[in-house]
């Protein structure tokens, strides 16, 4: 019979076994690492993205709130234009009832009817309004033209220059 031959376990041997494990190990670590880094940008975009969406929708949702009451604006001023219209027999006393019923809103000399529906703090939905002529709002159902519909900032914007930026020229 013949004698089975041992491995050598002595410490100066390395062997396969002992170099596969720390190089599995190795691996191991940096892929969990990895993900660990991935996930946590992926989670901070994630966030930054929802923040940015709630914005968005905050912004969307007052626009469309004040485009409403504009809409309804309309329908009351050209109620009120068509009730002048009918009371007034000139050009003229069209223009001076106008002046009656809207106030420091009516330009009359330019024809100008200006609102501002508020859209929050920053920003206010501007409506101008071009009256038309007597005899011209007589023929049609509105006595109006819009000539403004658009978003306005409120407050002047700021550029922040407290940061010393180089401008190209030399330095003293």
């Amino acid at each position: 019979m013949g004698t089975i031959a041992k491995p050598n376990k002595s410490k100066s041997s390395g062997g396969w076994s002992r170099a596969q494990i720390g190089t599995s190990s190795l691996v191991l670590i940096f892929t969990v690492l990895a993900l660990v880094i991935f996930s946590t940008l992926s989670l901070s975009s994630a966030r930054t993205d929802q923040r940015l969406a709630e914005k968005n929708a905050a912004y969307v949702e007052a626009y469309y709130r004040a485009d409403g009451m504009g809409e309804e604006l309309l329908r009351d001023v050209n109620r009120q234009l068509e009730e002048a219209e009918i009371f007034s027999g000139t050009d003229a006393a069209y223009l001076e009832r106008i002046r009656f019923l809207f106030g420091d809103r009516a330009d009359a000399g330019q024809r100008l009817l200006t609102y501002g529906i508020p859209m929050g703090e920053e920003q206010t939905l501007l409506i101008q309004l071009r009256l038309l002529p007597l005899a011209e709002a007589r023929q049609t159902s509105k006595n109006y033209e819009i000539r403004a519909w658009r978003v306005q900032n409120v407050q002047e914007y700021q550029v922040d220059d407290r940061l010393p930026v180089w401008d190209g020229e030399a330095i003293e």
